[in-house]
């Protein structure tokens, strides 16, 4: 199974960030998604900071990122599915991102 990712930047330090729109950053909260930045820097990302905050990264301004995902990760390039950091990322991937029913009730 592939990880899928898009890389971004931020608008105001340049500085790249993977963002991983199947794979939802809290239990509970389906509108986040996991990111990861350089040196196991990975959190929640809001679709707001994604769209106001990040631009698209070029494979160039993304190329360290994606080897360090590589090593950290211990994943081959043809297990990751690089997509465009389009501005609907979080919305064509949202059913993907919902969470598997809790046995017994809701997360």
């Amino acid at each position: 199974m592939s990880t899928v990712i898009a890389f971004r930047k931020w608008r105001d330090s340049g500085d790249v960030i993977a963002v991983c729109p199947e794979i939802p950053a809290h239990a509970t909260d389906i509108s986040l998604c996991y990111s990861y930045e350089h040196f196991g820097q990975s959190g929640a990302l809001s679709e707001g900071c994604y769209l106001h905050d990040l631009v698209p990264a070029s494979p160039d301004e993304y190329a360290d990122l994606l080897a360090e995902l590589e090593r950290v990760w211990q994943e081959g390039r043809d297990n990751f599915e690089i997509v465009e950091a389009t501005d609907d990322l979080f919305e064509r991937y949202e059913t993907e991102r919902r969470l598997p029913p809790v046995e017994g009730g809701t997360p």
